[in-house]
């Protein structure tokens, strides 16, 4: 160890050095440092580390995942890390969240791409002259016009009653029709349906005739549908001669559809159905569903606006209960009025009815069902309930 001659004044060490004459000739003083020795004298230590150590002269790392580090120089006081410089990508509509895998940090103010919204798929389409409907015939009403058609769904020179699903657009689709009838002294009965592949009848509503006065009618559904489906607006009345849909304004007749949501792999949707378990309860003694199936499923089309769809079919073991049916909802309604659901009733193999579902303000369920010819559903209504019967509902909820 090396030594120092004490023959200095304390106030000429300066930042840890030892005056050059003061330390005796020829000591080696490469890995120590001068140290007071408690007695006005000056000792030798050895360095931590045992000799200086070299500054670092590599690029600082990109900031990343926290780690202890393995260089064996030390940094340099102004060394600065490297931030992410490459542009963030552009969200899809369905992206799942991730962690990511960038080696660098996002600048502060970056900004990551907005997707541009799903093209529409939907056509709407009317007839500009009086269409007429024979007696006692279902009839398709034929559309010679188009106001809006985005994939080829109609055709003014064939099959013109029809709206047909192209290749690559399966989804599920709002349809609706409406159609004033012409004033008439006959026949009791108005009906509108809408008619799926020439045969399956999946949504109809009726009006009873008002002698002499003319009758506007409407009727509308939510429906899944893959390529090559078509659907029909039909119309019907019971007198004994033809009755006009006449051909007024912009809404008689006319038929559209539009896609809410596209089935996986389909086109133009804003992604995935939410899967929900309702729960049915009753006014009196509690059903069970049995071996039956009660499903449901919901999207939300913006923040405050949910499409749902509700399916019941009783089972052989299913049980009624007694009283007002309801249904649970995964969400809350608006609570500053009531909103009401659309459907149908099957009586398997005998019938099938209209029915309107009541959701109040501010509730977490479907308060009650109310099929045609009024009361509200319960074990014994609209039918003595049993096997393969079916309600189905569905609708926009504001939230």
């Amino acid at each position: 160890m090396p030594t120092a001659v004490p023959t200095h004044r304390n106030d000429e060490f300066h930042r840890g050095q030892v005056p050059t004459d003061q330390i005796a000739s020829g000591t080696d003083t490469s890995g120590y440092v001068p140290v007071a020795n408690g007695s006005g004298g000056v000792a030798w230590a050895a360095q931590s580390g045992g000799s200086d150590r070299a500054a670092a002269s590599t690029t600082p790392a990109a900031v990343g995942t926290g780690a202890v580090g393995t260089g064996t120089t030390d940094a340099r006081a102004d060394h600065v890390h490297a931030t992410g410089a490459g542009t963030p990508v552009t969200q899809a509509f369905g992206d799942a969240a991730a962690t990511g895998t960038g080696p660098a940090a996002a600048m502060t103010d970056h900004k990551h791409g907005m997707p541009s919204l799903p093209s529409g798929v939907g056509a709407r389409v009317y007839n500009n002259a009086a269409f007429s409907v024979a007696a006692s015939t279902e009839t398709a009403i034929t559309f010679n016009t188009e106001r809006s058609d985005s994939d080829a769904l109609h055709s003014v020179s064939s099959n013109t009653s029809r709206m047909t699903i192209p290749s690559g657009k399966d989804g599920r689709y709002i349809i609706s029709g409406a159609a004033e009838w012409a004033a008439s002294a006959l026949g009791t009965l108005r009906r509108l349906s809408i008619r799926l592949n020439g045969s399956t009848y999946i949504a109809k509503t009726e009006l009873t005739s008002i002698i002499n006065a003319a009758l506007p009618q409407d009727v509308s559904t939510v429906y899944d549908l893959v390529a090559t489906d078509y659907v029909e607006l039909v119309a019907f009345q019971d007198t004994v001669g033809a009755v006009n849909l006449q051909a007024s304004g912009n809404y008689s007749p006319e038929f559209a559809v539009g896609m809410v949501a596209a089935s996986a792999g389909g086109g133009g949707g804003l992604g995935a159905w939410t899967t929900d378990t309702p729960s049915w309860t009753t006014s009196g003694t509690a059903p069970a569903i049995g071996n039956g199936v009660l499903t449901a499923r919901y999207k939300a089309l913006d923040a405050n606006t949910y499409l749902y769809y509700l399916n019941f079919t009783a089972g052989s073991t299913t049980t009624f209960g007694t009283g007002t049916w309801s249904f649970s909802l995964p969400f809350t309604s608006v609570a500053s009025r009531s909103q009401v659901m659309v459907g149908w009733i099957l009586d398997a193999g005998t019938d099938n009815k209209l029915a309107v579902a009541n959701i109040t303000g501010g509730s977490t369920s479907i308060a009650q069902v109310t099929p045609e010819g009024g009361n509200v559903v319960d074990n014994g209504t609209p039918q003595t309930w049993a096997v393969s019967d079916q309600l189905t509902l569905s609708g926009m909820i504001e939230v």
